[in-house]
């Protein structure tokens, strides 16, 4: 049964209650009754007609369904200059799936009243207001379609051609198939397209992958750096900026992560990592992630900020939720922790400024006093997205790195028995496991101009993500690149850490972490089995969310 538009003074009314929906939705606590209400409103009174078409001419049956579906939940919304874009079902036969031609170049979004950018949009969001380039209006509701149907339309709307999906990032993964599907992706689609997530390109092989991160002015970081997209909460220098904008923070920031300063901070980390241990152990092993890997960034974290354990760990306990809001694609609690995580840095900072520490020796204190380009303080809101940038980016890596050393360890008990003998060559295996299990996949860039890569035409303002896990297993540089070797002799070349302006700065304080952990396990225990229960990260991380391991002290040998 179609649904017909109200007429008259229900029309009127029904247009006034969405428009106090609409209000409703300016205010974040009214939100979820935003979300309920407009889809009642929808249902009601206006529903697109076009819902009830049995046929879409001149298209297969499977795009046709999803067609549509797309259509069923467009919804012209009614005001005096805009244009319906679809008055009957006849103009869907007639136009086809061209039909969405007027709407290809949407360059605007009007969100809950207010205008953006298309690059700027929050996603999965009730209601998007898609506004055309003739300045004709659509609602969308996204939940109503669901997300992967959303970003097929987003693309739509976006391109002058339909684009296919040619891989799933929301596929259920094992700690195999992510890597089996990149192989395949590498040899017959280099440069692939997913409706996921709003839509976006991904680069899979190494040189495109290195082209990207050579050319910061093309392939930009400052409209979209992860993908998904989930800067909602505001910018956080320095990823969230492109060169020459980016470079105060980081010129900041270096100073703490040189070799000295790692020699420094090791005897803690390294007691860290022993007191971590030492109850896993005792136990004979456990869920590694929860008892070990989790915990390790926090308690480290405390040592390089200064920081009380609690407060650390207070930081922690948020991540661990942010990371889990993260793989289940829950923006609302993205941005809930988001927002803690902020309030946590900002406590960072008003300590600092209470009880100031040398410069030189403490980081935030170094970006309270750090000048710009211009000569002046950074902007203090910029220096708390900077503290909250790094909580984030150094807690979740090798929460879901270490697990996956540990498994291959525990599968390969000749491998533990060589480096418990020989620990120097603790820091060659760590750059292969950086290379064979680099946990990012989802940094991004954006397009700044239309470029064809691998003969796949990008649009201006499109998001790619750059799979370093898929790079660092490219068969074209790396000699079996699935196999663990070694002492490989290009492993130098690998791109864990990425290239570039942006490249990591944490670098030596993530492998410093990574060595004295397997220093100090394998000194203490041998990993004799790996539990089936292994669950995986989602994107844009790639890594172990959860494992078993069972351990044996060395003493019982």
């Amino acid at each position: 049964m179609e649904h017909q538009p109200k007429s008259g003074q229900a029309a009127l009314d029904q247009r006034k209650q969405f428009r106090q929906h609409l209000d409703l939705g300016r205010r974040r606590d009214g939100y979820r009754q935003l979300r309920s209400r407009m889809a009642r409103c929808f249902a009601d009174s206006f529903l697109c007609p076009l819902s009830s078409r049995e046929n879409v001419a001149g298209v297969g049956e499977e795009t046709a369904a999803r067609v549509r579906k797309l259509h069923a939940a467009l919804v012209p919304l009614e005001q005096p200059d805009a244009k319906m874009l679809f008055q009957s079902p006849d103009l869907l036969a007639e136009r086809r799936l061209r039909g969405l031609q007027p709407f290809r170049r949407a360059r605007e979004v009007q969100f809950l009243g207010n205008r953006h950018e298309v690059s700027q949009v929050p996603q999965f969001h009730v209601p998007t207001i898609l506004v055309s380039e003739t300045q004709e209006v659509l609602v969308c509701d996204a939940d109503a379609i669901g997300r992967r149907d959303f970003g097929h339309l987003y693309s739509l709307l976006m391109r002058e051609e339909c684009l296919p999906d040619d891989f799933d990032p929301l596929a259920q993964e094992t700690l195999t198939s992510a890597h089996e599907e990149y192989t395949r992706l590498r040899r017959e689609c280099p440069v692939a397209h997913s409706s996921a997530f709003n839509g976006f390109w991904s680069f899979f092989r190494y040189q495109d992958v290195v082209d990207a991160l050579r050319q910061p002015d093309v392939f930009i970081t400052s409209v979209q750096n992860v993908v998904p997209k989930v800067a909602f909460t505001g910018r956080r220098p320095p990823l969230h900026f492109d060169p020459p904008d980016h470079t105060p923070y980081r010129r900041a920031l270096n100073p703490f992560f040189t070799e000295a300063k790692m020699r420094k901070l090791e005897p803690a980390v390294r007691r860290i990592v022993i007191e971590l241990l030492e109850p896993l152990i005792a136990a004979g092993g456990g869920e590694v992630c929860a008892e070990f890997t989790r915990k390790l960034p926090g308690y480290v974290f405390a040592e390089f900020f200064h920081l009380s354990t609690a407060l650390s760990m207070a930081i922690k306990e948020t991540t661990v939720i942010y990371n889990q809001a993260l793989q289940q694609v829950d923006d609302e609690l993205v941005k809930e922790t988001s927002l803690r995580l902020y309030d946590l840095a900002r406590r960072i900072i008003e300590m600092r400024k209470a009880e100031p520490l040398d410069p030189a020796e403490d980081p935030t204190s170094a970006m309270l006093v750090a000048r710009g380009n211009d000569g002046e303080l950074l902007p203090e809101q910029l220096v708390l997205g900077t503290i909250r940038q790094l909580i984030v980016v150094g807690m979740i890596a090798p929460s879901v790195l270490v697990p996956c050393m540990l498994i291959h360890l525990a599968r390969h008990p000749e491998l533990q028995q060589l480096l418990r003998e020989q620990p120097g060559r603790i820091p060659a295996a760590i750059e292969e496991y950086l290379r064979l299990y680099t946990p990012y996949r989802g940094f991004a860039r954006t397009a700044k101009r239309d470029i064809e890569v691998e003969g796949r035409r990008i649009v201006k303002d499109e998001p790619i993500a750059l799979v370093y896990s898929s790079a660092n297993r490219d068969e074209t540089v790396f000699e079996n690149p699935d196999e663990f070797i070694l002492d490989r002799p290009n492993i130098d070349k690998h791109l864990a850490f990425g290239l570039g302006p942006h490249r990591c700065a944490g670098t030596p304080l993530a492998r410093m972490m990574l060595r004295v952990t397997l220093e100090e396990l394998l000194k203490q225990a041998r990993i004799t089995g790996v539990g089936e229960d292994i669950v995986m990260t989602r994107w844009p991380e790639w890594g172990v969310l959860s494992a078993s391991i069972n351990l044996v002290p060395t003493e019982r040998q």
